[in-house]
């Protein structure tokens, strides 16, 4: 299975997502430097996240050439938690935090 997908399903935002796919891109496997890129998630969190994330891009892509579908070139968080199947545990979590923004503001 995927590891991370437990109770402790770390959730990120899609600046963090955008910041790891970038330097993950440029350095990949370096996962301190990817940490220090993210800012706010650890390298042991990096790697899950780009496993992860590599897993569910290679899920779409081959969904994609089945159904003869354009090539997919990337996924947004939303999308890579879909994947994953965990789009609707995603959704709630979005939802309370921006309830609890409301409620902060």
């Amino acid at each position: 299975g995927l590891g991370g997908l437990g109770g402790e399903w770390e959730w990120w935002t899609e600046e963090e997502h955008m910041r790891a796919l970038e330097a993950a891109a440029k350095s990949p496997h370096d996962w301190g430097m990817i940490s220090a890129r993210v800012g706010s998630k650890t390298p042991q969190q990096c790697q899950q996240h780009v496993v992860n994330y590599q897993f569910a891009l290679s899920q779409v892509q081959g969904l994609a050439r089945q159904l003869g579908a354009q090539e997919v070139p990337w996924l947004s968080l939303g999308d890579m938690y879909t994947a994953l199947g965990v789009g609707p545990a995603w959704n709630d979590h979005q939802a309370r935090m921006q309830s609890a923004g409301r409620l902060s503001q």
